[in-house]
């Protein structure tokens, strides 16, 4: 083997793990999910083609995945699909079966899922890679990175990308918990609000009878 192959592949490992390790770092201290996808956009773009970051959740309620972006890939200025049903969405698969998902030919996805390969034509989108995020056994969506180039991603691009995902998946999950404390603490509120409410009208009653 070359001896300039050699040193530069250690080369670029080293770069991936420190990106990883940067990545660790900066997302575990962000509190919504625009901050950690904007980390990862950064971060990883110097040891990875990424042209774009997304976040799909799965919506328990409505039972589609919703699709949350750092920035859209629009080009045109038309809205950008934000949600799927789950049997629609190439992040609704994967969130099903737990593997990732790797789309380095549009046209052999498109009778499966016709509106999201439409959409990654249109942008110009060539290369999708969907990983599962999930947090101790919850299954919370999925995380997609897109590629306007032809190439894909190496096998090594690849194992960094899924070692990202375990380390979003964990930063989601504390986002969702933060976001759920917070509407339970305002919900306590209003009921407490309405409480003190209820006791003033009691004693208003009360008062007028005396």
């Amino acid at each position: 083997m070359d001896a300039g192959l050699q040193q530069t592949q250690p080369n670029v490992k080293l770069r991936q793990y420190q990106a990883l390790l940067e990545v660790a770092e900066s997302i575990a201290a962000q509190r919504d999910l625009i901050s950690i996808l904007r980390d990862l956009k950064k971060r990883l773009h110097q040891v990875v083609k990424l042209d774009g970051v997304q976040v799909v959740l799965h919506d328990a309620k409505a039972n589609v995945m919703r699709r949350h972006m750092l920035h859209s890939v629009n080009r045109t200025g038309d809205q950008p699909i934000n949600e799927l049903p789950i049997e629609e969405a190439p992040a609704g698969l994967v969130w099903q079966t737990q593997e990732p998902l790797l789309i380095t030919d549009l046209t052999a996805y498109e009778s499966r899922f016709p509106r999201a390969m439409r959409e990654f034509r249109k942008y110009g989108v060539k290369n999708v890679y969907v990983l599962p995020l999930t947090s101790l056994g919850r299954r919370l969506g999925a995380l997609g990175f897109l590629s306007y180039e032809e190439a894909g991603w190496s096998a090594d691009d690849q194992l960094l990308l899924q070692q990202v995902a375990k380390l979003v998946s964990v930063a989601i999950d504390h986002v969702i918990n933060l976001e759920s404390a917070h509407r339970a603490e305002e919900e306590a509120k209003r009921q407490s609000a309405r409480l003190q409410l209820l006791l003033e009208i009691n004693n208003a009653v009360v008062a007028n009878l005396d």
